[in-house]
């Protein structure tokens, strides 16, 4: 079962920008290992994560509430991330934007180079969670 289908018995914890009253974001699920698996910001978008057994992000979904309640709206943020030996961040696509950026790292793992390139449909499909 991925990592982030575990969830803690801690309440949802909510962060206020000093003594203003509105919401800068509010944590709404997390995982065994503490990360983040469900948020709400202030301006009703709603991202949720999926990890994978390394716990290392492997999918994250943003959409937005929409104001006056109702149904989920339709994603606008959809990004799948692929990891190479060392637990290095190789890709991460954005079938949306039909957009992939690829990365290589030295024997250090630090980055040294980041590609950007337009996808069509096609090649970003099994980029979809």
């Amino acid at each position: 079962m991925p990592a982030s289908s575990s969830t803690t018995d801690e309440p949802t914890q909510a962060f206020n920008l000093g003594a203003q009253t509105s919401r800068v974001f509010q944590i709404e699920e997390m995982n065994a290992a503490g990360g983040i698996t469900a948020e709400e910001f202030g301006n009703q978008a709603m991202t949720t994560r999926v990890f994978d057994e390394a716990y290392r992000l492997s999918y994250q979904e943003t959409s937005q509430r929409p104001l006056l309640g109702g149904a989920q709206t339709t994603p606008f943020q959809r990004l799948k991330y692929e990891y190479a030996a060392g637990s290095v961040l190789e890709a991460r696509h954005d079938p949306s934007k039909q957009l992939s950026e690829y990365f290589q790292h030295d024997f250090l793992g630090r980055l040294t180079q980041r590609k950007v390139v337009q996808t069509t449909g096609a090649q970003c499909r099994g980029a979809h969670h």
